[in-house]
């Protein structure tokens, strides 16, 4: 009766320890509470993004493409879990490039996405995060994640959850905003898709999450113009005239408020031999510019390009939010320019333009270029040649035209068309170019920015150990040096339990006593048992009788 009660008593406890587990899961689920206990704050979430994912009314899908080797797929693995503990619109799904190559094929396809593979046979994407709503997409470069600050210790700032919260944004605060290109004036082409057409620049403008859209010709258009809805306006390197027609609209457009991003070099006439003014000086002296005809040499052995005579060159990154970073890492990020007109800043300039780029003091912009071309040979700076330094590109922007306006109108010139040929993106010598263009975009559509997320702490770079290295690690830090600790306790223990060494003589003769001794011994014993077998009935009987008296 005892054992019934007891077992009765065991199976009520398991019972009411499965309920309590059940109770907790369902508290647990309805009270989902993360810690995060790591040092820089990591995962906890800023009440800006909180609100944000609270607003999502509809299912967004966000698509990581880091490898399950790299670190950062644990970061990304955090944070977006704790993403979805406040909203359940976030669809995410992590796709593994080596490991999983037809999902990831599958992705590239559906995004427009290159890829490429590094030293350590890695696929590289041009994006690591996809955040997408419908046609909508936004793209997270690598880059994009990290602030580094080269001081005297390298030190990181992650920008993860800034990024991602910018990018949620971006998605659902409607319909992209259009980046218009002019046309009808032998600009670059805007549907080629080669090293000399604008598809690249497109791709990421998409990327980012805009529109590129080609803008009519003024003579073409009938009815309300399309250039007031544009965000901002590229004046792709028009090789024909502008018509003063066409040059007050740009004019009117930028004066209203207006971006304008105009990449223009020295154009030569028909024969070859002379530059010519392609119409855009009304255009650039609303921000108080002036472009020079004249083609830039550098002479500064430092800065110049193999396969050229000076015209193709490096300039040097000036202080101003576009280039910033190419300030702080100046050399490591070159920015190559070939076919540069310079630029100079109007006397009637109601606030002064600032430099982007710039030359050295030994470059000069040759006026008439007709004896080099004809003659080649080194060229020479003339009489007339303006000397270096000489700006080649600027940046403006003038006060607000309205009270409540965020801005005032902003412009950006650069005195070469190539700086938006798709080469830049394409090429990798030449993607600092492609960098600098897309920083000015960034400045000149003042995209909304997450900048009520707080930064996180600068930390110390630490050594990143990946799956490729990890073995190599384990073999040469852990398993050599532990198999030689045991190799010499080996030795040490056999060495303990040896004997020390004798003389040779001394145990040789050791050894033969030991022999004879053992020899003797047994030939005694044998003759005692034969003497004992060799004893007659009479003998013992009478050794019995003798022990008995």
């Amino acid at each position: 009766m005892k054992a019934r009660r007891e077992e009765m008593s065991a199976a009520v406890g398991i019972v009411a320890l499965m309920v309590i587990a059940v109770l907790g899961n369902m508290l647990s689920a309805r009270h989902y509470h993360r810690w995060d206990v790591t040092e820089q704050r990591l995962f906890t979430l800023s009440p800006a993004t909180r609100n944000t994912l609270g607003r999502l009314e509809e299912p967004v899908e966000i698509y990581v493409l880091v490898p399950g080797a790299d670190p950062l797929q644990l970061t990304f693995r955090h944070l977006l879990d704790a993403y979805r503990a406040e909203t359940d619109q976030l669809r995410v799904e992590f796709v593994d490039p080596d490991t999983d190559p037809a999902a990831f094929l599958a992705l590239q396809q559906k995004f427009q996405l290159s890829a490429t593979k590094t030293e350590a046979g890695q696929v590289a994407a041009d994006a690591v995060v996809i955040v997408a709503r419908g046609e909508r997409r936004h793209f997270i470069a690598p880059e994009n994640l990290f602030e580094v600050d080269d001081g005297e210790e390298t030190r990181a700032r992650p920008r993860v959850e800034r990024e991602l919260t910018t990018a949620l944004r971006a998605i659902d605060g409607g319909t992209a905003p259009p980046v218009c290109f002019t046309t009808g004036h032998k600009e670059l082409d805007f549907e080629g898709v080669g090293l000399e057409g604008l598809r690249p620049l497109r791709s990421w403008l998409e990327k980012a999450n805009f529109e590129p859209r080609a803008l009519p010709p003024r003579r073409e258009v009938r009815g309300p113009d399309p250039i007031a809805e544009c965000r901002l306006v590229v004046v792709a390197g028009p090789a024909a005239t502008l018509s003063p027609e066409e040059g007050a609209r740009l004019r009117r457009y930028f004066d209203d408020g207006g971006s304008l991003l105009v990449a223009a070099g020295p154009e030569l006439d028909e024969v070859g031999l002379k530059l010519r003014d392609v119409g855009l000086g009304p255009v650039l002296a609303a921000g108080g510019l002036a472009l020079r005809r004249d083609i830039v040499f550098e002479r500064s052995a430092g800065r110049q390009l193999p396969n050229g005579q000076g015209e193709l060159f490096v300039p040097i990154p000036q202080n101003h939010p576009i280039t910033a970073g190419f300030v702080k890492g100046e050399g490591a990020v070159p920015i190559p320019m070939t076919m540069v007109s310079s630029l100079a800043v109007r006397d009637d300039a109601t606030v002064a333009p600032r430099s982007l780029l710039a030359t050295t003091e030994a470059s000069f912009g040759m006026s008439s270029p007709r004896r080099w071309l004809e003659n080649g040979g080194e060229p020479q700076p003339g009489p007339s040649d303006a000397e270096g330094p000489l700006e080649v590109a600027y940046a403006i922007e003038l006060p607000k035209r309205r009270a409540d306006d965020t801005r005032g109108p902003r412009m950006v010139v650069f005195g070469s068309k190539g700086v938006l040929l798709g080469a830049n993106w394409l090429t990798p010598r030449l993607r600092g170019t492609g960098l600098v263009v897309e920083s000015a975009i960034a400045w000149l559509t003042d995209q909304p920015e997450a900048l009520d997320v707080p930064d996180k702490p600068l930390t110390e770079v630490e050594v990143r150990v990946t799956q490729s290295t990890l073995y190599d690690t384990l073999i040469q830090v852990l398993l050599l040096p532990f198999a030689t600790l045991l190799l010499g306790l080996a030795i040490t223990f056999r060495r303990r339990t040896t004997a020390p060494d004798e003389d040779p003589e001394t145990e040789t003769e050791t050894e033969t006593e030991t022999e004879t001794e053992t020899e003797t011994e047994t030939e005694t014993e044998t003759e005692t048992e034969t003497q004992t077998e060799t004893e007659t009935p009479k003998k013992k009987a009478n050794r019995r009788k003798g022990r008995s008296s």
